[in-house]
């Protein structure tokens, strides 16, 4: 039986966050320009691995909390910046709290980060 793939955080754009099983690999249009607020595009749903093209499993999750996301700050910092850890994907806006949420999180770790926050997230229901 074949593993599953964790799901990590890729990608985040207003309310949503975007979490992918093949963070290493994921890309989307223009995630190595800055500002990525106003250039990059979602995640793609395939990958290229050793010039093959693979799927991507993206999921979403809504969200709101005390966050600032890096587009709020006068830096300009493009989604390749962020998913290599330059920065976090969220950072606290208040000084109530000091989490910050770093891309590749989990689902899981996601979820509590944000709640431990006192924030919410929402989950799509089938």
């Amino acid at each position: 039986m074949e593993k599953t793939r964790r799901l990590r955080l890729c990608y985040i754009s207003g309310p949503w966050a975007y979490f992918t099983d093949q963070f290493d690999n994921q890309w989307g249009d223009d995630w190595n320009d800055a500002p990525y607020q106003h250039n990059a595009g979602l995640p793609y749903d395939h990958v290229y691995i050793n010039g093959k093209e693979a799927p991507a499993h993206i999921e979403l999750l809504a969200f709101i909390g005390p966050f600032d996301a890096p587009c709020d700050s006068q830096n300009y910092w493009s989604a390749e910046d962020i998913n290599s850890g330059k920065v976090a994907w969220l950072s606290p806006n208040t000084s109530d709290h000091s989490i910050h949420i770093w891309a590749g999180a989990s689902i899981e770790d996601f979820t509590s980060l944000v709640l431990a926050a006192n924030g919410r997230v929402f989950l799509e229901q089938p």
